[in-house]
């Protein structure tokens, strides 16, 4: 920011530090809900005990993290930096959309969003004998968008 432009050195490292933190604290958060927070939102779904839901999610959850490494990657060897995610919504979106929000909400929306709502509505439907699939398709169809809409808005907290 044009602030951290104008501090001193030692005002300047430790502003970094703090922004370091910061979203060292947002990832354990994000990958905590991930874990431990939708598995509780699929045991209230389905009924299936939070204590078999767990391995699953550390499947998903994985799948999460590489997702996010192999962005880092690719983004680290090119040698540049965005926000976006290419394996979003969100460089389409910035294309045609002026709204930020819009835009992040876009960019949480990824092929592995997709694979991971395949996953998890495979995974129920073995575990339980649901005869309502369409309903549950949609049940976790909402719960992502909803999630996404969330950390868009999260997106808007300064670093």
């Amino acid at each position: 920011t044009p602030i951290l432009t104008t501090m001193t050195t030692a005002d300047y490292t430790i502003a970094r530090y703090a922004a370091l933190f910061g979203s060292l604290r947002w990832a354990v958060i994000y990958i905590a809900f991930h874990f431990f927070g939708f598995a509780y939102i699929l045991k209230l779904l389905t009924g299936i005990p939070y204590k078999k839901l767990l391995p699953f999610q550390l499947l998903i959850t994985g799948i999460l993290l590489m997702e996010k490494g192999l962005v880092f990657l690719v983004f680290a060897v090119k040698g540049a930096t965005t926000s976006l995610s290419f394996l979003s919504f969100g460089p389409l979106a910035v294309t045609y959309l002026e709204t930020d929000y819009l835009i992040l909400f876009l960019n949480q929306l990824t092929l592995t969003t997709a694979l991971i709502i395949g996953l998890q509505y495979r995974f129920i439907l073995t575990y339980t004998q649901l005869t309502q699939r369409k309903r549950l398709l949609w049940a976790l169809i909402g719960i992502h968008l909803v999630m996404a809409l969330i950390t868009a808005a999260v997106g808007f907290i300064p670093a």
